[in-house]
C-alpha cells in the first residue's frame, strides 16, 4: 500500500494464506517520496516474496504460503492516488 499522507510504502502479509510468525507482526513499512515515480518489482514463488523498490534501494523479503488458487497481487493507495502499470510473468523451472 502507498500511504501518501505518511509518505510510506507498506506491505502486509496478513491475507497471504497460511499464517505464521504473527508474534513478529504481519506488516512492514519504509519511507518513500511518493510525489515521484516509484518502480516496484515483485518476485514470488511458493513460499517467499521479495519486493524491490527503485531498483533495490529498498527491499522487503518475506515468507508467504498462499493458497493454490491465489493468483493476484493487490496494490492500494491511501490519502492520494497511485497510477499502477504492471506485467505478470509466469516463471517456469528448467527441465533437467
Amino acid at each position: 500500500m502507498f500511504n501518501h499522507k505518511k509518505q510510506e510504502f507498506i506491505i502486509d502479509r496478513g491475507n497471504c494464506g497460511v499464517h505464521f510468525g504473527e508474534s513478529y507482526g504481519n506488516s512492514r513499512s519504509c519511507h518513500l517520496n511518493l510525489y515521484q515515480k516509484i518502480k516496484v518489482r515483485i518476485l514470488q514463488d511458493e513460499s517467499s516474496a521479495e519486493i524491490f523498490l527503485d531498483d533495490g534501494k529498498k527491499v522487503f523479503s518475506m515468507r508467504v504460503f498462499p493458497d493454490e488458487k491465489a493468483n493476484r497481487i493487490f496494490v492500494t493507495s491511501e490519502n492520494g492516488e497511485a497510477k499502477v502499470e504492471g506485467t505478470i510473468y509466469q516463471l517456469r523451472s528448467a527441465e533437467l
